[in-house]
């Protein structure tokens, strides 16, 4: 999927903004669905956004379909595999 990042709100980063700049990635789901409603289009579209114009966050890969939080389907796999794998260590003690 092709996005245009010359739409993208061009302003600069202050320490307010970088403090919200991942979000939603980090949160419950339905925690994502309350901040994307408060969000500007480019706030909404910037990991799609980021995906068009350098790739896969892991693989920088520009051929494969974007995933979600910048990550490419077979990247993003892989991270949810290491996420639950944390999780899962986690509950026994071991990390």
């Amino acid at each position: 999927m092709k996005t245009r990042v010359t739409e993208i709100e061009r302003r600069p980063l202050d320490t307010a903004a970088t403090g919200q700049l991942l979000e939603p990635f980090f949160r419950s789901r339905e925690e994502a669905d309350t901040i994307r409603r408060t969000q500007s289009m480019a706030e909404r579209s910037k990991f799609a956004d980021a995906f068009a114009l350098v790739g896969c966050v892991r693989c920088q890969s520009k051929d494969r379909l974007h995933a979600a939080c910048g990550f490419c389907e077979t990247c993003y796999a892989w991270y949810t595999n290491v996420l639950k794998r944390v999780v899962k260590n986690r509950a026994k003690g071991e990390l």
